[in-house]
């Protein structure tokens, strides 16, 4: 069975994908979100308050919310240097 090519959907389709592809592209806006603490210190930088978690009075790439989550967790894996200790309770089970 031919099915007939109706040029102006397929244009129309196009269009679309093509300006929904533009706007995905643009930044959103970044919002401050509601930062609740009780015994760490805010910081401001930029306009923005964050938590000081190492309490070094300046703010750091793994404190940083605007960022990924992948470059928070590298950053924080580096700063840690690659090693991890695990605290082993009696009667749990170890996942090498």
């Amino acid at each position: 069975m031919f099915i007939p090519f109706h040029k102006p959907l397929y244009v129309s389709s196009i269009s679309l994908v093509v300006l929904l592809f533009i706007r995905c592209q643009q930044p959103l806006p970044i919002v401050q979100p509601e930062l609740g603490t009780k015994e760490v210190e805010i910081i401001q930088h930029d306009n923005f308050k964050f938590k000081d978690l190492n309490r070094n009075s300046q703010l750091d790439p793994y404190e940083d919310w605007r960022l990924s989550a992948e470059d928070r967790a590298e950053d924080l894996h580096n700063r840690i240097g690659g090693t991890v200790q695990v605290i082993v309770r009696p009667g749990y089970p170890v996942i090498m």
